[in-house]
């Protein structure tokens, strides 16, 4: 992001460059670039690090993606052809032969040291909404379309588990933007708590860890709104609760090291007794700081706050 800033930009771009010697950066591409003389400097700043510039997108309102208290907001509707749109604009200001004929020249990175030999077969249901369960990677889809059949359904919309599912994801949201929809559609509620309680395999984080709690607790009326109810906890949004956490997470479990994130306002209401319900795990800041954040296992349910990056991750593994 280039707004504000000219010549400093150096600082920033050298130490992207050292600060991580595994890490190979191939080049640089800049976005809302204002004036020609502001592209000049931006240019300037990369010729002198030596690191190749591939090209600098103007300012454009078009573009903009509004946010919220927890990211973007993808509510508003947009232009049905930003997509062309947007690779006009990329044609138009980014040198795309140069870009890929850098990248080609890199050392390619090491093979994943995790091998899928899942059966085709193997079917894995993954809830989705563009409010409730939003927060979706990409790469997380092409890793969970290694392992099987992806089927998509919408708790938001009623609509019960995909049949014969095997492993089911609840990403994460703003389940309380919905939470009276969501109280309401008991067949996605049933199946749900029924394939959880049956051993079903199941990953949740944030918003979908809250889908699975007991309910959520709100200022206004309805005061309290329950949901699946699997988990042994209430979650509250009320003002009284109401913080910012926010950091990166690691903590070991299931034989593998896992990182993520955590960025969240809504908090436990109460949290069950320790003794019968400990953490799984040991949850950890960036710079390995005890955190208070707990991992919840219930039966082959995993579910916490964290949502973790799965390309060093064998999901299954977590399972067993």
């Amino acid at each position: 992001d280039a707004r504000s800033a000219a010549y400093s930009v150096a600082a920033l771009l050298s130490g992207f460059l050292h600060f991580r010697p595994d890490t190979q950066v191939a080049g640089v591409i800049f976005n809302r670039a204002g004036s020609a003389r502001h592209v000049q400097m931006l240019r300037e700043a990369c010729e002198d690090l030596q690191i190749p510039c591939f090209g600098c997108l103007p300012k454009d309102e078009e573009l903009v993606q509004e946010s919220r208290y927890l990211g973007l907001d993808f509510n508003k509707e947009k232009r049905s052809d930003l997509s062309d749109y947007m690779a006009r604009r990329a044609e138009q200001y980014i040198d795309i032969e140069l870009l890929l004929q850098t990248v080609s020249q890199l050392q390619p990175e090491a093979p994943s040291p995790f091998c899928f030999s899942i059966p085709k077969e193997m079917h894995i249901a993954v809830a989705q909404d563009a409010e409730a369960f939003s927060f979706l990677y990409a790469e997380h889809l092409d890793i969970l379309s290694g392992m099987g059949k992806v089927s998509f359904f919408s708790p938001t919309e009623n609509q019960p588990l995909p049949p014969h599912t095997d492993f089911l994801y609840l990403p994460g949201g703003y389940p309380e933007k919905q939470a009276a929809r969501l109280s309401q559609s008991s067949i996605s509620l049933s199946s749900v708590r029924h394939y959880i309680e049956q051993g079903g395999r199941a990953l949740a984080e944030c918003g979908g860890m809250i889908y699975l709690s007991q309910g959520i607790l709100f200022d206004d009326e309805p005061s309290f709104v329950p949901l699946v109810g699997v988990l042994p906890f209430r979650v509250s949004c009320r003002a009284e609760h109401r913080k910012l956490s926010l950091g990166y997470r690691q903590f070991r479990y299931g034989g593998q090291d896992l990182r993520g994130h955590e960025f969240h306002y809504t908090q436990f209401a109460a949290l069950p007794d320790e003794q019968n319900w400990a953490s799984a795990a040991q949850v950890y800041d960036a710079r390995m700081r005890a955190m208070p954040t707990p991992l919840f296992r219930y039966k082959n349910l995993l579910a916490g706050y964290t949502h973790l990056y799965w390309g060093e991750t064998d999901l299954l593994q977590l399972f067993r």
